[in-house]
C-alpha cells in the first residue's frame, strides 16, 4: 500500500499535466499542502455537466462487491436515475470509448489498471475513498458535499442498475449477444448483495416485482447467468435462456435476504403474495387459503407452507391483503 505522501504526489502531477506550458509555473507556486486540499480542489474542478454521473460512478466504485472493469463502470453513463421506480437504460447512451468517458469524469480521483488482462477502475489512492466517506466531506461547502458518498445511497444505485440491466436483457439473448452487455454477469451475481443493504429494498420494489414475473423473460435470463439456487454451477451452459426448474415463489423463498419479514409485511413478501394472487392456476395445489397450500409435497407448497408458518404466522386468505 503505499504511502498517503505518494497519493499527494500523483494527484498533483496529474493536475500539473493538465496545463499548459504558460500557466506552470503559477500552478506550481499553488499546488495545495494536503490531501484533503487536493481532493477539495479537484472535486472543486469537476466539469459541472459531468458532476452527477461522476458522483455516481465513484458511489458505484466504493461499494461494488469485486472490482469493475472499465466497460462494467461506463454502462452505469447510459441510464437515467430520474424517469421513474428504476432506471432506463439505453444502449444508444453508450459511450464510444469507456475508457476515456469514466476517467474524464472522475479525472484524476481513479485510475484504470490492467488485472489478469482486464482493465479495472479503482481509485487512484486508498485515501480517496476515504475522504469521499468522510464526516469532513459531508460536512463541507454545498460545492464539495455533493460529493459525499452516502453507503444506503450507493448501494441503491448499484441494485437499482442491476436490475435494470437484467429487465433489459429480454428473451433473444444468447451466448454471443450476452457479451454485448457487460455489466450482466455482475448484475445478475450481485444485484441481491446490494439490495440486502438496509434500507434498498424498498427503493427496488417495483423492478422486483417485475423480475420475478413468471411471465418476463429476464427471470430466466437472471438464473440463466448466475443460478442463486446452485452459485457454483457453470453459467450459461445452454446457447439461450431455459426456464429455471422452480417457479419464482421458489427462488424468492430461497434467498433469506428476503426472507425476514415479521408482521407488517415488507415488500418483497407482497412481491409472493401478489404472485400467488395472480398466477393461482400456475402453482400446485393453491388454494385462496394460504394454510391449505401445504398439504402436497411441491417445493411450492413447501415454500409457501415456510413463509405462513415461519414469517408472516397469519391465517389470512391472499385476498385480503392489498399491494
Amino acid at each position: 500500500m503505499y504511502p498517503p505522501r505518494y497519493g499527494w504526489v500523483i494527484c498533483q502531477l496529474e493536475m500539473l499535466r493538465r496545463c499548459f506550458p504558460p500557466s506552470l509555473r503559477d500552478a506550481l507556486n499553488k499546488l495545495p499542502e494536503t490531501l484533503d486540499e487536493t481532493y477539495e480542489r479537484i472535486l472543486a474542478g469537476m466539469d459541472k455537466e459531468k458532476r452527477e454521473y461522476a458522483h455516481r460512478l465513484l458511489q458505484c466504485l466504493a461499494v461494488s462487491i469485486r472490482p469493475l472493469r472499465v466497460e462494467e463502470l461506463a454502462e452505469v453513463l447510459a441510464m437515467r436515475f430520474d424517469c421513474g421506480t428504476f432506471p432506463h437504460y439505453d444502449v444508444a447512451w453508450r459511450q464510444e470509448d469507456p475508457r476515456e468517458a469514466v476517467l474524464s469524469a472522475c479525472s484524476s480521483l481513479v485510475v484504470v489498471v490492467n488485472a489478469d488482462g482486464s482493465p479495472i477502475v479503482q481509485f487512484s489512492h486508498f485515501s480517496v475513498k476515504e475522504f469521499l466517506a468522510s464526516d469532513r466531506l459531508a460536512k463541507a461547502a454545498a460545492n464539495l458535499s455533493r460529493y459525499h458518498i452516502n453507503s444506503l445511497s450507493a448501494h441503491t444505485i448499484l441494485a437499482q442498475a442491476s436490475l435494470s440491466i437484467l429487465l433489459h436483457l429480454g428473451s433473444s439473448i444468447d451466448k454471443r449477444t450476452i457479451k454485448d452487455v457487460p455489466f450482466a454477469v455482475y448484475a445478475a451475481q450481485y444485484w441481491v448483495d446490494h439490495g440486502r443493504f438496509d434500507g434498498v429494498l424498498p427503493t427496488i420494489r417495483d423492478a422486483m416485482k417485475r423480475l420475478f414475473d413468471a411471465d418476463n423473460p429476464s427471470f430466466a435470463t437472471w438464473f440463466w447467468i448466475y443460478d442463486i439456487d446452485h452459485p457454483l454451477k457453470e453459467p450459461m451452459i445452454t446457447p439461450h435462456p431455459t426456464r429455471p426448474e422452480a417457479v419464482p415463489l421458489y427462488y424468492a423463498k430461497l434467498h433469506p435476504t428476503f426472507c425476514v419479514a415479521r408482521p407488517p409485511i415488507k415488500p418483497f413478501n407482497y412481491v409472493i403474495l401478489n404472485f400467488l394472487s395472480s398466477h393461482s392456476t400456475s402453482v400446485p395445489g393453491y388454494t385462496s387459503d394460504l394454510r391449505m397450500v401445504a398439504r402436497g409435497p411441491t417445493t411450492v407448497r413447501w415454500a409457501v407452507a415456510a413463509l405462513v408458518r415461519t414469517e408472516l404466522r397469519l391465517p389470512f386468505h391472499v385476498s385480503t391483503l392489498s399491494p
